[in-house]
């Protein structure tokens, strides 16, 4: 699944979509937005405009490519228990 890890935990991006929005003439964010109000909007920046369209690039394809959050946590839960070995 596309996930964004940050130093405490990460963001599950399925269903969001990628834009790019301007802040002015040479300024702009990546703007991750929600499938559904009840989330949250999320605005990235990298150093330029041109890292900013390889990242949309990457994260369009990305979110695009994995299954939906409710397919990735049943997939996960019907997961058969590992054994540990002592």
């Amino acid at each position: 699944c596309i996930l964004i890890f940050f130093h405490q935990g990460g963001l599950y991006l399925q269903g969001y979509t990628v834009s790019e929005q301007s802040l002015g003439s040479k300024r702009s964010v990546i703007e991750l937005k929600p499938p559904s109000e009840e989330f949250k909007t999320f605005y990235l920046c990298a150093e330029n405009v041109n890292e900013n369209k390889r990242w949309i690039t990457a994260l369009k394809a990305s979110i695009n490519k994995w299954l939906p959050l409710h397919q990735a946590i049943q997939d996960f839960m019907n997961r058969p228990l590992e054994e540990t070995r002592m």
